[in-house]
């Protein structure tokens, strides 16, 4: 195993990467691996070691589910979808 990379209790791996900009500080980002049908995908992304982008969503999905049910839901995936389709 790669000394970047550590396994999990679950069998899960984590690769962990580092952003250096030329100018700022640099970022941490952990991807947690998990093997699938003959291949590895990832299941999360840790950003600077703790902050784990699922939860994250998951919480902001939760959030707009209880205030606007699935069409706030539709309504904001598609306005990033938008936000990302744009140069």
């Amino acid at each position: 195993m790669r000394p970047d990379t550590r396994a999990l209790a679950n069998g899960d791996l984590v690769v962990t990467t580092r952003i250096i900009p030329t100018g700022g500080e640099a970022h941490e980002l952990d991807y947690v691996m998990r093997t699938r049908s003959g291949g590895w995908r990832v299941v999360d992304v840790l950003a600077d070691g703790s902050i784990s982008r699922v939860a994250v969503q998951r919480s902001d999905f939760r959030r707009l589910l209880a205030q606007g049910g699935a069409g706030a839901l539709i309504a904001s995936l598609q306005a990033k979808t938008r936000d990302l389709a744009t140069p």
